[in-house]
């Protein structure tokens, strides 16, 4: 977040919105406490007319998923293109998005929605009777403005999950089963850590827990004084020094790696021979994932899907306010 001292420069850093920066897209935005100006219940779809291109879905009247509702952004904009016999199933395990899913049911009917992890597609739709899949994998801004605890900035609940069910695991959760080894190593893979610094991290909370088994008082904003104590210092980038401690909870609570390499499996089975799988990922890790599921896709010999695509999109975001 950047602080103005004169709306002259606030003004002057809003023009900046959507140009180019070393071939990445800036986006400027006035901040509020809970993150973007973004409306409320709403998704800006990332790379929305390329997904339709990849997919084939212009003028279409074939089956196709989209992996990860969210608000729909991306199925919207699906729907126009297709034909008017094409279908369109939706996938999602958020209370919210399954909601916006079930008000487009009613505003068009080619579209389903379906209260699942991406990765069960197949317990819904049968094998090679997709012509296209899109998972755009991560998070999504309504989410991170849900009040859930993704954000190390606003004060909350360590929860942290996609899907806020009784049976799914918490954030607050798995901090307190998880031992000092696996907490350590999950910061390191799915956070991008530095091993001092998950080590260190890793150790404040075992020591938390010797004080308090159940971190019943743990808050997000504990949470973050922890972690960034722990570190010692800020990032060379202008983000809060807990943001990867965050991001590898999240990953780890969501099974957000697991289940995109079982979604990819399920979705080349789901779209048979001349099927596309279109992903759009954010983090170096997730396009690992899909590029590791590709290599092996490749050296097995399949034959059964056209392509794998993996649009990595690189995306920096400067909050002004």
């Amino acid at each position: 977040m950047i602080v103005y001292k004169t709306d002259n420069a606030l003004r002057n850093a809003l023009q900046k919105d959507g140009h180019k920066l070393g071939g990445r897209n800036v986006s400027v935005t006035v901040a509020t406490t809970h993150g973007t100006c973004q409306q409320e219940g709403t998704h800006t779809p990332a790379m929305a007319s390329e997904v339709v291109e990849v997919l084939g879905a212009r003028h279409s009247n074939g089956v196709f998923v989209d992996g990860t509702f969210g608000r729909g952004g991306h199925s919207r904009e699906i729907l126009k293109a297709l034909g008017p016999s094409g279908r369109l199933h939706g996938f999602d395990v958020d209370d919210d998005a399954i909601q916006a899913g079930k008000a487009l049911e009613k505003q068009d009917s080619r579209f389903t929605i379906h209260r699942a992890p991406f990765s069960q597609m197949l317990k819904h739709l049968d094998k090679g009777s997709i012509q296209g899949v899109l998972l755009d994998v991560g998070i999504s801004s309504p989410q991170l403005d849900g009040g859930r605890g993704f954000r190390p900035e606003v004060d909350g609940p360590v929860d942290m999950r996609f899907d806020a069910s009784e049976q799914s695991e918490t954030a607050l959760q798995y901090l307190v089963r998880a031992s000092r080894q696996e907490l350590a190593a999950a910061l390191e893979a799915f956070g991008g850590e530095r091993p001092a610094h998950a080590r260190r991290i890793a150790d404040a909370v075992a020591l938390a827990k010797a004080e308090d088994p159940t971190l019943q008082s743990m808050t997000t904003s504990k949470l973050a004084q922890l972690a960034s104590a722990a570190k010692g210092h800020r990032e060379y980038q202008q983000m809060h020094p807990a943001k990867m401690t965050f991001q590898a909870l999240r990953v780890a609570v969501n099974r957000e790696f697991a289940e995109l390499r079982d979604g990819l499996e399920a979705a080349t089975e789901a779209c048979g021979l001349n099927g596309a799988v279109a992903v759009l990922t954010w983090k170096h890790a997730e396009c690992a994932v899909v590029v590791d599921f590709q290599d092996a896709f490749v050296a097995a010999g399949s034959v059964e899907v056209a392509a794998v695509v993996s649009v990595v999109l690189g995306y920096y975001h400067y909050a002004a306010g």
